[in-house]
């Protein structure tokens, strides 16, 4: 493959990740707004409840998608799982933008909403581990860790553009607008450019490493659960703190500031991005330097960082609007450092657990269950506790028990060359 439609198939491989993040950040953005339109409730913390519920409904479709999409990636290859991930994201998100709302058919809108939902669920669990399998096997030896770290990337710039997009609208239309119906343009935007990449991925080369195959592994699920569940189990800790951080300051963030620490949207919107922006431009860095010094040794320094660091990261945040926004913005650039450090350690790692004719599964088992426990359920379990703690440093116990899970993950992993480098 020429050094051309090798970078060309980087690219095409990313762009799904984009719109599925994209995507998240639209409904985690437009969750307070998205609460009244499908759960008219009088208590405005009761009807964010069941919206969050849904967000986490949309996860606990994963582990059986990472079951269907490992089968499929391990069994008829990565570019048949990325095909057919990014087409059940595409039609389930264009919907959302059409759905009545309650005023309009009632109960029906809120169950259409979870249907939608459990696809994108189903969508995302073979999205993600895909894209990091497909990256891997693409990348240069030496640079496996930096390949791998650009489907984290691409997560968060799809995050950024949904969150911009989301300020955007605000700024120029304002928030009456938005809940008149404004709500749905970005999901039609994010259905109408899934669309496209589901043509750009028609395209896109098989990698060598599946090709060199003697014969794909006829029960892929079968061998990795029997052969390979001690790796899975620490693969699933590996990624509890990274889960559980990410989805609450990344995404889960917008609705801390905005609804429980009532900062006006747009000022919240920005501090969102400024950890977004952060993490994107460490990611990369990070990576490389798991690539020079060792995965295991630049995760496990991380993650001290995040442990230490984390009733300091929660008592800024319950304070940030009470200083001045490039303070703030820079203090919420040193939170999403550590976290950009732990997680570009993390994609190339648990690529390395699984030899290559049960990896989509492998990864895709620990990656979906681990996001579904200590990821999907965050936004809920935080704001519950939030509610009834009246406490808005709350989140730190949950977070500083998920990074001692992942701590003691690392600490049980191999001292071997394909987990060191």
């Amino acid at each position: 493959m020429t050094t051309f439609k090798h970078f060309k198939a980087l690219i095409i491989s990313v762009l799904g990740n984009c719109i599925e993040w994209y995507d998240f950040m639209v409904y985690a953005a437009l969750a307070p707004i998205i609460a009244t339109i499908f759960f008219p409730a009088q208590n405005g913390v009761t009807a964010l409840l069941e919206t969050y519920g849904i967000f986490a409904l949309g996860f606990l479709s994963r582990p059986f998608g990472a079951l269907l999409f490992g089968f499929l990636g391990d069994r008829f290859g990565r570019r048949y799982a990325l095909l057919l991930a990014i087409s059940l994201m595409t039609v389930p998100t264009f919907l959302i933008g059409c759905l009545p709302t309650y005023t309009s058919i009632g109960i029906w809108a809120p169950i259409a909403l979870i249907l939608c939902r459990l696809l994108q669920g189903l969508s995302l669990s073979g999205e993600m581990p895909g894209c990091i399998i497909f990256l891997s096997e693409m990348a240069p030896p030496r640079l496996q860790t930096t390949f791998a770290s650009l489907a984290i990337v691409a997560s968060l710039i799809g995050l950024l553009v949904g969150a911009n997009g989301i300020l955007y609208l605000d700024h120029h239309f304002g928030a009456a607008a938005l809940q008149d119906g404004l709500w749905r343009i970005p999901f039609l935007i994010a259905g109408l450019f899934g669309f496209i990449v589901y043509r750009l991925r028609r395209d896109l080369p098989e990698t060598m490493a599946f090709l060199t195959q003697a014969q794909p592994c006829q029960q892929p699920i079968r061998t990795c659960l029997t052969k390979h569940w001690r790796a899975i189990v620490q693969g699933i800790g590996c990624y509890a703190g990274n889960a559980i951080y990410f989805y609450f300051f990344m995404v889960f963030s917008l609705t801390y500031f905005y609804r429980l620490s009532h900062i006006p949207l747009h000022r919240a919107l920005l501090f969102t991005i400024g950890l977004q922006l952060s993490m994107l431009i460490m990611i990369p860095v990070s990576g490389y330097m798991a690539d020079r010094y060792g995965r295991r040794t630049m995760g496990l320094s991380f993650l001290m960082v995040i442990l230490v660091g984390a009733y300091g990261a929660m008592t800024f945040m319950s304070q940030v609007n009470n200083y001045p926004l490039p303070l703030a913005l820079l203090g919420l650039g040193v939170i999403a450092t550590a976290l950009a450090g732990y997680s570009a350690t993390l994609p190339a790692l648990v690529a390395s657990f699984f030899p290559i004719e049960v990896r989509f599964t492998g990864v895709a088992l620990l990656n979906n269950i681990s996001v579904t426990v200590f990821g999907g359920l965050s936004p809920l379990l935080i704001t519950y506790l939030i509610s009834t703690h009246h406490s808005l440093s709350i989140p730190m116990w949950p977070i500083m028990a998920c990074t001692v899970i992942s701590l003691l993950s690392f600490g049980w992993l191999p001292k071997c060359p394909s987990i060191i480098k």
